[in-house]
């Protein structure tokens, strides 16, 4: 059932940030589907230096349709009102870019700040040195922090929603549909770049990239203006299709692979296709409804 899904992505399993949590995630997601006789893989980055699980389910060379989703999350977004753009990946880096700087600035002001504790400690006044021990205290959580660079502990839309619907769509045996968990894929499109990579002849698939789905305004679907797949889809869905140009494509996900659709919930502000909550401890919101009816719309995909 898709409530119970999503209380394991959404809350038991819902940092998925270190390599630990990662594997936890493949091993707690890819156990019920092999005990269904479904395939599972797992594909590692060949590049040492990045550690990157991608989780295959079904026969990626027997499917017309391939479904994908980013199952990592990332850092807390430190930045104020910062929201995220689907469909603007130039704006996305930017807001990363700055995130990266306020992490940065905080593990400056925290060593700083240990510094001076440390003068205060060695004081002879009894009360210097008791606030410069609170004050060490306090700069050691904030240098922890920085460093971490944890991730929000409710991250529904980026991406657990998401995963929750792929997860029950790929519960149902398909010879049309295969299922991709991306690693890396919050931050970058690392985990995009990696599935396009083992696949290099993928000029007859479609990829459906399931982006935040948990809540929104709308249901969108974007594609290229000429994707007569996207457009029927979008009205199967009763969704907003976005028809966007060449250089359009190039700044979003869908530059990844050579016929792709990205879907996700979100609104339309000054003039962008936006997600209010994302990597902050405002992103809980789910349509359990939406999502449901989601589920249903697309798993006609897995019988036709």
């Amino acid at each position: 059932m898709l409530k119970e899904t999503l209380v394991l992505v959404g809350q038991t399993l819902n940092k998925r940030q270190t390599n630990r949590e990662k594997l936890l995630f493949i091993n707690t997601i890819a156990a019920p589907l092999l005990a269904q006789g479904i395939s599972v893989e797992v594909h590692r980055n060949p590049n040492k230096k990045v550690k990157s699980n991608n989780l295959q389910i079904g026969n990626l060379n027997n499917s017309d349709i391939i479904f994908v989703s980013g199952y990592d999350t990332a850092s807390m977004m430190l930045k104020p009102h910062t929201q995220y753009y689907p469909l603007n990946a130039d704006i996305n880096r930017k807001n990363e870019k700055i995130n990266l700087l306020i992490y940065a600035a905080l593990t400056i002001i925290a060593i700083v700040g240990m510094f001076f504790a440390s003068k205060m400690i060695l004081a002879s006044v009894f009360s210097l040195k008791i606030i410069g021990t609170l004050i060490d205290a306090c700069m050691i959580f904030l240098l922890i922090f920085s460093l971490k660079m944890a991730s929000s502990n409710v991250n529904m839309n980026r991406n657990s929603a998401a995963c929750a619907v792929m997860f029950e769509l790929a519960k149902h045996k398909s010879d049309n549909c295969a299922f991709v968990y991306t690693d890396q894929s919050i931050q970058s499109y690392l985990g995009y770049l990696q599935l396009a990579d083992w696949y290099q002849t993928t000029n007859d698939k479609h990829f459906i990239i399931l982006d935040s789905l948990s809540a929104g305004t709308e249901l969108c679907l974007a594609a290229a203006k000429d994707d007569d797949f996207s457009k029927r889809l979008a009205k199967n869905l009763n969704a907003r299709f976005i028809a966007l140009n060449k250089n359009e494509v190039i700044n979003s996900p869908l530059s990844c692979y050579p016929k792709a659709t990205l879907l996700f919930c979100g609104e339309f502000v000054d003039d962008k296709w936006t997600v209010k909550d994302s990597r902050n401890s405002g992103d809980y919101h789910i349509d359990v409804d939406c999502l449901t009816k989601l589920v249903n719309d697309l798993s006609l995909l897995n019988n036709n």
